[in-house]
């Protein structure tokens, strides 16, 4: 348990590094790492105390990135509602994480920048599409070694 955790701890202090970079920039098209690593996050951490510590990480990352308060707001409230999510959905994991990544990226923008979306649609669907892989990525970072991965152990 203690080593999820500070793996956890290490991703979320690399998705906010790499958030504030260009890093991962692919043809223009930046992922929203530190909501990702949360989403993802959310299918192994049990104890909503242990995620909200995590959350309160991200966003002091977030504070880095000159985000307006309603962006913060935002991304805090996709991240519990992912939280919550995550324990209720009857899928796969795989499945649930792309639902939910790619859901939040959707309402993130429907939120924020409704005319993003239709106006930069390839831009869109390659963000959220971008974003539900590496939640995948993340989610496989965190889950133990060996045995059935659909079986979850919680921090």
């Amino acid at each position: 348990m203690r080593n999820r955790v500070l793996i956890s701890f290490t991703i979320i202090v690399l998705a906010g590094i790499l958030q504030n970079s260009n890093f991962l920039n692919v043809l223009g098209i930046k992922p929203n790492l530190l909501l990702v690593a949360l989403i993802s996050l959310s299918f192994v951490i049990n104890f909503f105390t242990n995620y909200l510590v995590f959350l309160l990480i991200g966003l002091f990352f977030l504070r880095f990135t000159m985000a307006p308060e309603l962006e913060i707001f935002v991304f805090t409230v996709l991240s519990l509602a992912a939280f919550f999510l995550a324990k209720r959905l009857p899928w796969l994991w795989a499945a649930n994480s792309i639902a939910l990544i790619f859901s939040s990226t959707l309402i993130f923008y429907l939120l924020l920048k409704p005319s993003f979306i239709y106006n930069h649609f390839s831009v869109f669907i390659g963000e959220a599409i971008y974003n539900s892989l590496l939640g995948i990525l993340v989610f496989l970072a965190i889950q133990p070694r060996h045995g059935d991965i659909r079986r979850l152990q919680h921090v």
